[in-house]
C-alpha cells in the first residue's frame, strides 16, 4: 500500500483487475427496470458523466457498495477510518469535503443528514452523484464544485474531511503527471500540511460553537504540530481513532472551538 492512493503493487494489480467498463457493469441495472425512478436518476447521472468513456472500479463499506470512477480517489484506509466516525444526527447539516467517490456523504445520508459534498474534481461530484442516486439518496446530498471553501456559504454542524495529506517530496512525479486531476487528492505540499492548513485557517468561518470536524492525518505531517496549529486557530482537540502502518500513523481528529 502506497501512502493515501494505495498505488503499490498490490494495489495496482487489485484496482487493474477490478477495472470494467462501465457500460457493462450497468447495462442490466438501467434495462431491467428503467422505470424504476432511482434507475432514471443513474440513467441521467450516467449521461450527465459522459459515462461510454468512463471506466470504474469498486469498493465497500460495509453493505455499502460504492462505485468509483476512474478519475477519482479510490477509499482505502483513511476513508475507511474516517467513515467509521460518521454518526450525525437525523436531520444535520453535514460538509463533506473533498467528497471523491462520496463514501462519507453517503453513510451521512443514510442516517438522515443533510449533505453538501465539495470537491475541485468535477468527476468526484459526478461520482458522488452517481452514487446518490443508485442508492436512493439524491435528495438528501447536494454537490458543489468548489476550492476548499471557496463557494460553500453557511455553517454545518457536521465537517467531515479526508484532506490530501502525503508530503509532496515522496511523490510520483509521473504518477502526478498521468493523473493530473487525481494527484490533488493526495499531494498534500511540504510535509504533507498545504491544504491542511488552508483548511484550519478557514472552517472555523463555518462552525457554531457546538459545530464538530472530523479531520484525517498521517504522522508525516507531524501530529505535535497539527495540535498546536489546531490550538492556534482555537480548537479544542481528540483523537478519535488511529491506525498504524509500518511507515506512518493515520490518525482521525475531532475538534470543535475551544
Amino acid at each position: 500500500r502506497r501512502t493515501r492512493l494505495g498505488f503499490g503493487t498490490t494495489a495496482f494489480l487489485r484496482a487493474f483487475l477490478r477495472f470494467i467498463p462501465l457500460a457493462l457493469f450497468l447495462a442490466p441495472m438501467l434495462t431491467k427496470n428503467i422505470s424504476n425512478g432511482a434507475n432514471k436518476k443513474l440513467a441521467e447521472s450516467l449521461i450527465k458523466a459522459g459515462w461510454q468513456n468512463i471506466r470504474m472500479k469498486k469498493a465497500y463499506f460495509g453493505d455499502m457498495d460504492i462505485t468509483v470512477f476512474d478519475d477519482v480517489y479510490e477509499p482505502d484506509e483513511d476513508s475507511f477510518l474516517l467513515a467509521k466516525h460518521v454518526n450525525p444526527g437525523k436531520g444535520s447539516k453535514v460538509l463533506d469535503m473533498g467528497c471523491g467517490s462520496g463514501i462519507i456523504s453517503l453513510v451521512a445520508a443514510m442516517k438522515g443528514a443533510i449533505v453538501t459534498a465539495c470537491d475541485i474534481n468535477e468527476s468526484a461530484l459526478k461520482n458522488t452523484e452517481f452514487n446518490a442516486a443508485k442508492l436512493s439518496l439524491t435528495k438528501s446530498i447536494k454537490t458543489i464544485s468548489s476550492d476548499l471553501f471557496e463557494n460553500v456559504g453557511g455553517d454545518f454542524d457536521y465537517v467531515y474531511f479526508n484532506p490530501p495529506y502525503v508530503p509532496t517530496n515522496e511523490d510520483d512525479g509521473a504518477l502526478r503527471k498521468k493523473h493530473p486531476q487525481l494527484s490533488k487528492a493526495w499531494e498534500g505540499g511540504e510535509h504533507g500540511r498545504e491544504t491542511i492548513k488552508r483548511f484550519l485557517n478557514e472552517v472555523g468561518k463555518h462552525m457554531h460553537e457546538k459545530s464538530a470536524v472530523m479531520m484525517v492525518a498521517s504522522s508525516k505531517n507531524d501530529f505535535g504540530w497539527l495540535r498546536a496549529y489546531m490550538e492556534f486557530n482555537g480548537f479544542g482537540w481528540e483523537i478519535l481513532d488511529e491506525k498504524a502502518f509500518f511507515f506512518e500513523v493515520l490518525s482521525v481528529f475531532r475538534f470543535m472551538k475551544a
